[in-house]
């Protein structure tokens, strides 16, 4: 199920904060400005993933995923230095390969 929320609201106040990473600093900066880019555009949590997900499936190549939402717990496994756990206003954002 698809949950609406009101991305574009909160982007204006954002403030990014990386929780957990495994990855070099221009793969996280690029995966915030992503994110930050995809909330201006999307109004929807599955919208705004899909949109992180195939920035990075061509950018890095290969299956990276994305889950995005305001409350979620995961646990998971990745590949080196493909990993970022991180919050951009009220939404956080894991994505891996």
């Amino acid at each position: 199920m698809e949950r609406k929320g009101t991305a574009g609201s909160v982007v204006q106040q954002f403030k990014p904060a990386v929780i957990m990473t495994e990855m070099d600093m221009t793969a996280q900066t690029q995966a915030i400005d992503i994110a930050i880019d995809a909330l201006r555009k999307h109004t929807t949590e599955k919208k705004i993933a899909a949109e992180i997900k195939r920035a990075f499936d061509r950018k890095y190549g290969g299956k990276w995923h994305c889950i995005v939402g305001r409350e979620f717990g995961c646990y998971l496994d990745h590949g080196d230095n493909c990993f970022i756990y991180f919050f951009v206003g009220k939404f956080a954002i894991a994505l891996w390969r």
